[in-house]
């Protein structure tokens, strides 16, 4: 197990009836590595090993170092762990290989940097969250023109560098990024040639239509394409299933991304992890703030969904349409994000 001291500021309000995130407060949590080193050692190549924890083998080897990865329960396929390329958890390409064989009706989303993507219902969603060292390679390669060429609702971000606990540890690589508001999660899909999940054939998700697996690709996918599915992998709450509260009631831990063995979708989505736990999801679906809490005006300070629940959700932040929201500009310690493409 690894372990880190205080994140700092923290979403608050993640109770398990809580219905909206209200405001940000200090926790110190700390991490654990469940997956193991999973794609780490560039120079052999190994996918690295995955011990104990809630994945059997949480990193098959990857001839060019990536991450596929194959979670240990439930056949659900291949899966980028999160881990990085040859420049040591960097990027996942070995991610792009294993994805090379994933028929995508012609979205082309194979060979994009990130995690792995899985085709499904007309478009492709990520695995699993960005990871810490996936987004490392996109600060590395970010430049002035990476800035400028954000959209009109982020002419106020000025970097792409998450807030805090930057750069990030080399035991927490294979960890979601976090400390990254809306714009960067915008910034780094538009770089990967994906785009930050929204409405399915396009566009952002309608503000109230965030529960509808009509409307929102990330809901879609978290529900498998059924309403009737309240959590990725059915109807009926299992606290072991997903890294919620529950699952570690007096010791907040993150996890390494894909995992967790039994959190993931059905069907087509078997492949994809994490919808629910761990860290929440900026998603692209926001709404103008008449009252920001902390006083700021402009594009940066609208309401813009955050999804999945946490490792501070109990039962009712961990289902599919749970309602949180943080403003465009914030960086909370435990938002990630994943990416789509149409």
């Amino acid at each position: 197990m690894k372990t880190r001291a205080s994140c700092g500021v923290l979403v608050s309000a993640l109770l398990a009836g809580c219905a909206q995130i209200t405001g940000l407060s200090d926790l110190k949590i700390g991490t654990v590595g469940s997956g193991g080193d999973a794609g780490l050692d560039a120079s052999s190549g190994s996918g690295g090993s995955s011990s104990g924890g809630s994945s059997g083998s949480g990193g098959a080897s990857a001839s060019t170092g990536g991450s596929s990865g194959t979670a240990a329960s439930g056949g659900a396929g291949a899966v980028a762990a999160g881990g990085g390329a040859a420049d040591a958890g960097d990027e996942s390409a070995g991610g792009a290989a294993a994805e090379a064989g994933l028929p995508d009706g012609g979205l082309h989303c194979t060979g994009k940097p990130g995690p792995v993507m899985v085709p499904a219902d007309g478009f492709c969603i990520d695995s699993t969250e960005v990871t810490a060292g996936q987004y490392r390679a996109f600060v590395s390669a970010a430049t002035a023109q990476t800035i400028s060429g954000q959209s009109a609702e982020c002419v106020w971000n000025r970097t792409v560098t998450p807030a805090d606990e930057w750069p990030p540890p080399s035991n927490a690589l294979d960890e979601p990024v976090r400390y990254v508001d809306w714009c960067d999660a915008q910034a780094y899909c538009k770089w990967a040639g994906k785009r930050l999940c929204g409405k399915i054939g396009g566009g952002a998700v309608p503000y109230d239509r965030y529960a509808s697996s009509d409307a929102s690709q990330w809901m879609h996918a978290c529900t498998s394409g059924n309403p009737g599915n309240t959590f990725p992998y059915g109807s009926t709450y299992d606290p072991t299933a997903c890294d919620g509260e529950d699952l570690h009631p007096y010791n907040e831990v993150l996890i390494d991304v894909g995992t967790m063995a039994l959190c993931h979708g059905f069907d087509a989505y078997q492949s994809v992890f994490d919808m629910s736990g761990n860290v929440l999801e900026w998603e692209d679906s926001c709404e103008t703030n008449p009252a920001p809490e902390d006083g700021g005006t402009g594009p940066g300070t609208d309401l813009c969904r955050i999804r999945g629940g946490s490792i501070l959700s109990g039962e009712a932040g961990l289902s599919c349409d749970a309602d949180f929201n943080e403003p465009r500009n914030h960086a909370p310690p435990l938002v990630g994000f994943r990416c789509c493409v149409d």
